[in-house]
């Protein structure tokens, strides 16, 4: 069976949609009767990052007209080339998919598309009049066309049967990979020996809340400044849209600098890893996500997270492996509090709570099984995946 994995961007640029694809890709290349080839769109990070999808094959064409419109010719003409047994679309609101889809109608072959949390409500009223006409243009259609469509939570499920969707929906979770220990800590010479670090990783982007927790953070400094001297807001991560200088300019108005705050910018690989390893605490107290990757990753690596029900991780709090946060200031402030008051023990037994739970739960070998069982119901080579359906 040849799969053929179709993306808008095949590096970093994708953000979590890059993690998952290529560990997804990885992971079913090691099975015996798959094989798996990538198509995406070059830009600017492409040439550093396609070693990362080896063994998998990598074919990425320059984009033709708006590049967020995310078209090219190449779709077709590597499909065509390619000629595989199913096509698999991964995200939303560019013309990816729809090329895709496209190509399976027209080969009548089995097309699954991946949603990765850009059709959970918050993102969907995100950019409202865009999505609309994108709605209207293409997108629907491609919904509408789905074999199956691949979600990670019933949050996002739900949003797809309001909106009309009436596909087969199949409910997937992301897996994750240990963390790489790191000898030396990244925060040396900038945090001070005697605080903690409390992380945020992620897109410098509104949905991820770093406007309420900025606010949060100053309030905790504010009103529990005993407790918030013992703590450092380290935000690592891209800018994205333009955000970051007015972020940099609230956390001034709020009183934040170095060395309660510290901004290190975008991270990849080691230097990625080593923030996580050696973070004391994760925070992400965002408004919509998928099944976030860093989030896992933090927990993979025994640090305890404060994460938002948006997160759609309902298991870790119940499992005492995080806090539960609202995605605002006053959530942002009580959470803080309840982690700066535990003892050096209990965050450390919460850390290694959520390294058991992901080591048993969320594997990547478990996600290429579920994955194939859905590409052979597809097929007619196996039964359907009822457990998986929504």
């Amino acid at each position: 069976m040849h799969v053929s994995f179709v993306f808008a961007s095949v590096s970093r640029k994708a953000g979590g949609l890059f993690g998952v694809g290529h560990r997804l890709a990885q992971e079913l290349s090691k099975l015996e009767e798959i094989g798996a080839s990538v198509l995406g769109l070059v830009d600017e990070f492409t040439d550093q990052d396609r070693a990362l999808w080896a063994p998998v094959s990598v074919c990425a064409f320059p984009a033709q007209g708006p590049t967020s419109l995310g078209w090219s010719p190449g779709y077709q003409r590597e499909l065509i080339r390619l000629r595989p047994d199913v096509v698999h679309a991964h995200g939303l609101w560019t013309l990816a998919s729809f090329e895709a889809m496209r190509y399976a109608r027209a080969h009548r072959v089995p097309y699954l598309l991946s949603l990765h949390g850009m059709a959970d409500p918050w993102a969907l009223r995100n950019s409202r009049y865009k999505k609309r006409v994108a709605w209207a243009l293409y997108q629907r259609k491609s919904l509408e066309e789905a074999s199956a469509l691949v979600v990670t939570s019933k949050r996002e499920a739900d949003a797809l049967r309001s909106l009309g969707v009436t596909a087969p929906i199949a409910l997937v979770q992301n897996g994750v990979d240990p963390i790489a220990t790191s000898p030396v800590s990244p925060f040396e010479g900038r945090v001070p020996p005697a605080r903690r670090t409390l992380l945020f990783l992620g897109r410098i982007h509104p949905k991820k809340g770093l406007a309420e927790l900025l606010q949060g953070f100053a309030h905790f400094k504010q009103s529990s400044p005993e407790l918030a001297e013992r703590w450092s807001l380290v935000v690592t991560g891209w800018d994205d849209g333009g955000h970051e200088v007015r972020y940099r300019t609230l956390a001034s108005s709020l009183g934040l600098d170095e060395p309660s705050l510290i901004w290190t910018g975008p991270l990849f690989g080691e230097q990625r890893d080593a923030v996580l390893a050696h973070a004391d605490a994760f925070i992400l107290p965002s408004f919509s996500e998928g099944m976030p990757m860093a989030v896992l990753e933090a927990l993979s690596a025994g640090t305890p997270v404060l994460l938002t029900p948006e997160c759609n991780l309902p298991m870790v709090a119940p499992s005492g492996a995080g806090v539960s946060i609202t995605p605002s200031a006053e959530g942002v402030t009580r959470g803080l509090r309840e982690l700066a008051t535990m003892s050096d023990d209990a965050r450390q037994a919460m850390g290694k709570r959520g390294a058991d739970l992901v080591s048993r739960s969320f594997t990547w070998s478990g996600v290429a099984s579920d994955t194939v069982r859905i590409y052979r119901w597809l097929l007619g080579e196996a039964e359907e995946p009822s457990d998986l359906l929504y």
